[in-house]
């Protein structure tokens, strides 16, 4: 009898240790039974913060042909091509790469940033790309834009070969220039850059 009462006590022992490292078991796994909440969410966030931070300080480029060319925005100036010529402005400098994307971002329609190639000379984007087709596309230009979604707004050339498209004023052109580019389906594509003939 007292071998059977011992055995019961262990039993019940060994049964209340299981339940005692399930419900510890339970307080550490992630709730939804698969990755850790904990691990995932501040490591996404901590990758976000590191975009928004490259975002910050992100190295402009453009395509000149195939040569690839680096710009720099220049935080003094701005341009506005809203009126009937396009003002050239001087604005505050605020420090800082992310201050300086954020007033970027705080542009109106209609106006651009100043890039700065490897030269230091200025350019601005009035808004537009200037394509041009290969020569096996030139009879198709119109299903080809159509398949990338852009709109023509006039070749610049007897032949056709070469076209300037729809893009708005700003960076945004610059970013569809590069993705016309990468596409391979033109010869070269570059931002309709407008030049001023001196900073003031």
């Amino acid at each position: 009898m007292k071998r059977g009462f011992g055995s019961k006590l262990a039993l019940t022992a060994a049964i209340s240790l299981v339940a005692s490292l399930q419900a510890a078991c339970a307080q550490v796994a992630p709730p939804n039974g698969g990755a850790p909440s904990v691990s995932g969410t501040p490591g996404a966030s901590a990758a976000n913060a590191t975009q928004r931070t490259d975002a910050g300080t992100q190295q402009r480029f453009w395509y000149d042909g195939e040569n690839r060319r680096e710009l720099q925005v220049d935080p003094d100036w701005v341009v506005d091509f809203r009126g009937a010529r396009p003002n050239l402005e001087r604005r505050a400098t605020l420090p800082g790469a992310a201050q300086n994307a954020e007033k970027e971002a705080t542009l109106a329609p209609g106006q651009s940033v100043v890039l700065r190639d490897e030269t230091g000379a200025p350019r601005a984007l009035p808004g537009g790309v200037i394509v041009r087709l290969h020569e096996r596309d030139v009879g198709e230009a119109q299903k080809l834009f159509a398949e990338l979604g852009v709109v023509p707004v006039r070749a610049l050339d007897p032949q056709q070969r070469t076209w300037l498209v729809e893009a708005p004023a700003g960076l945004e052109s610059l970013a569809l220039a590069n993705r016309l580019h990468d596409s391979g389906r033109f010869e070269s594509a570059a931002p309709n850059w407008w030049r001023p003939r001196a900073l003031k």
